[in-house]
């Protein structure tokens, strides 16, 4: 436990490990204004992305229809609350964000999965099958049906060094995870990510760099939180100063808005 600050976290960065706070940030796409800012004790940003959605929602009191993160987000089990809601949802897997068109031999996407049959084959077209189905489990296994096509393959050795024969681990959440992926490479999901860097960066640049918010200044969750509140409110302003064309046009609207 940090002594100057007993809620914050070792969090890892391109600086290295240092204590500190998982700072989320959720931009609305039409003007790039920040609709929440929310400093968490998360190590990372995985199942971030659906309480940041709920809370912008919270706020602006109408729902969120399309959403989009970086791969940092990529936690099935969350993006499926969101799904399950019926959003758009546009994040790329880790796979994806990096380079894919390299694909490692006889991983899993070279291993054809049958859903009528609930069975994969492997590149050889034997087959494997579900070997375990314990209700609760969140991830299956699949297995080689007979070992010995495993052991007497041309392949044994670089598929798999297994006695038992090659296994596939499956997500519960797999359909989603495979209509994730297509969406994310459609013209639709690429439009949409498209927009990202300008819309969710920016922010964090102008708070770093033209706001000086280096580091907290204030302890404490609700501190840091109270913090990143004026901090937003800042951006905003300074936002919408651009948008209107000037801090005079900006005061009339507001009041006439009032």
């Amino acid at each position: 436990m940090n002594g100057t600050d007993p809620d914050c976290r070792i969090l890892k960065g391109r600086q290295g490990s240092h204590a500190g706070y998982n700072v989320q940030a959720t931009m609305d796409e039409a003007h790039g204004l920040i609709v929440a800012l929310d400093g968490t004790q998360a190590g990372n940003d995985l199942n971030q992305l659906s309480p940041q959605i709920h809370l912008a929602e919270e706020i602006l009191e109408k729902p969120c229809n399309i959403v989009c993160a970086d791969a940092g987000y990529s936690s099935i089990d969350d993006l499926e609350i969101l799904v399950s809601e019926n959003k758009t949802v546009i994040v790329p897997s880790i796979k994806q964000a990096g380079d894919r068109n390299t694909v490692k031999a006889f991983s899993k996407e070279e291993f054809r999965y049958d859903p009528k049959q609930d069975i994969y084959l492997c590149p050889n077209g034997k087959e494997l099958y579900l070997s375990t189905k314990k209700e609760g489990l969140r991830v299956l296994d699949y297995r080689m049906k007979n070992i010995n096509d495993c052991l007497t393959c041309e392949h044994f050795g670089k598929c798999t060094t297994a006695k038992q024969g090659r296994s596939i681990r499956r997500s519960i959440h797999e359909n989603i995870k495979d209509d994730l992926h297509q969406l994310y490479d459609s013209e639709q999901g690429q439009s949409v990510y498209s927009k990202r860097k300008m819309l969710a960066e920016l922010q964090f640049g102008h708070l770093k760099r033209n706001l000086g918010a280096g580091a907290f200044l204030l302890r404490g969750l609700n501190g840091v939180n109270a913090e990143l509140g004026i901090l937003g409110t800042c951006f905003n302003v300074a936002r919408m100063i651009m948008l209107l064309g000037g801090v005079r046009q900006m005061i009339n609207k507001l009041t006439r808005t009032s």
